[in-house]
């Protein structure tokens, strides 16, 4: 999502938002979110910003790539590792 000056209002916003698992600036007014629930995040995103007085300029959803999704449903947690001994 990138968003006008100044940030940190939106930044402060977002970060006690319980849908956002965590909150970053990768570049100048360029946030990222991840969200476990899209729904939340439409549902609840544009209250948020209004709240803090925030100008978005745009939001683009990021998908994983097929890596990580194959890497998600193939790797075993560590602990069931350690068991398969």
């Amino acid at each position: 999502m990138v968003v006008r000056p100044p940030v940190e209002p939106t930044l402060a916003a977002l970060s006690v938002a319980p849908w956002v698992s965590s909150v970053s600036e990768l570049a100048p007014g360029e946030l990222e979110l991840p969200a476990a629930d899209s729904g939340q995040v439409e549902a609840h995103l544009a209250g948020v910003l209004a709240a803090s007085s925030s100008r978005m300029v745009s939001l683009s959803p990021v998908r994983p790539s097929p890596e990580q999704v194959f890497l998600s449903l193939t790797a075993a947690p560590a602990d069931q590792g350690a068991r398969a001994r």
